[in-house]
């Protein structure tokens, strides 16, 4: 079974023959796919998960992603609203604070 997200064997062994801008550009756009499959891989638990602090967790790596799959974007020269976002963020309220922990989930 095929996991979205995952990059392939074939990205994975050209990553390590590339350099400056040409690295850095094939490293961006697979790690935006492999968040963007972090993204699909919560929503169920949000949708359908009974346990509340998994379905916390769930919506915490949500907000995490999508600001990430943001920052991305803007890094390649692309505008951040072409990431398929499912959710608006407050990225204020994304921010940890002080003191936070996973066990504060």
């Amino acid at each position: 079974m095929g996991m979205d997200g995952m990059v392939d064997a074939a990205t994975m062994d050209r990553l390590p023959t590339l350099t400056g801008t040409a690295f850095d550009e094939l490293w961006l756009r697979s790690m935006i796919t492999h968040h963007q499959g972090a993204v699909a891989m919560a929503e169920p638990e949000i949708a359908r998960g009974e346990n509340p602090t998994a379905v916390k967790m769930a919506k915490v790596i949500v907000d995490w992603q999508q600001l990430e799959i943001g920052r991305m974007h803007a890094m390649l020269g692309q505008r951040s609203d072409l990431a398929p976002t499912r959710r608006v963020i407050d990225t204020q309220s994304a921010l940890p604070r002080e003191g936070w922990s996973h066990d504060n989930l």
